[in-house]
């Protein structure tokens, strides 16, 4: 649902921007999608980073690949 107000809020920068809507989207859906990424995104990631002895540096590295394998 936040996900959905933000593209129609963004949508009337396509036409000042000239920027495709299609490609506005895609960047809010993965900007959206990053909780992965960080051991604070989530409450499951606390539960493990905090159980498991895990860094934060051990999020971003795994959670940045997992970003990369998305984009492709």
């Amino acid at each position: 649902m936040f996900g959905a107000k933000k593209i129609t809020k963004v949508h009337p920068l396509d036409s000042t921007t000239g920027v495709k809507p299609q490609l506005i989207s895609v960047a809010i859906m993965l900007g959206a999608s990053s909780a992965f990424v960080s051991p604070f995104g989530y409450q499951t990631n606390l539960m493990v980073y905090g159980a498991g002895n895990y860094t934060t540096m051990e999020f971003v590295k795994y959670g940045a690949g997992l970003k990369v394998k998305y984009l492709v």
